[in-house]
């Protein structure tokens, strides 16, 4: 069985000609980049605002059972149940 046999390193030609081709790319990603706080990228007609857990009038959370905090979680510890909310509160 062959033993393996260290790389040789790439010469200069070769070097010569990947940095054109890669001062190319660089050159034309900088046109798809967005200052983020400062430029807003474009909306999807679909999009319906941020996730946020709302409350109702007397305090308590009103959970849509979403999902949303369980996927935000580091861990896999938290786990969500839906309730029903009664009518009568």
């Amino acid at each position: 069985m062959k033993k393996p046999t260290a790389r040789k390193p790439p010469a200069f030609l070769d070097l010569a000609y990947l940095a054109p081709a890669l001062c190319l790319c660089m050159w034309l990603t900088s046109f798809h980049q967005i200052k983020y706080p400062f430029e807003k990228g474009p909306l999807s007609p679909r999009f319906r605002g941020e996730h946020a857990l709302r409350r109702y009038p007397i305090g308590e959370e009103r959970c849509i059972a979403c999902k949303l905090c369980e996927a935000i979680a580091s861990t896999k510890l938290m786990g969500a149940k839906m309730w029903l909310y009664r009518a009568e509160q």
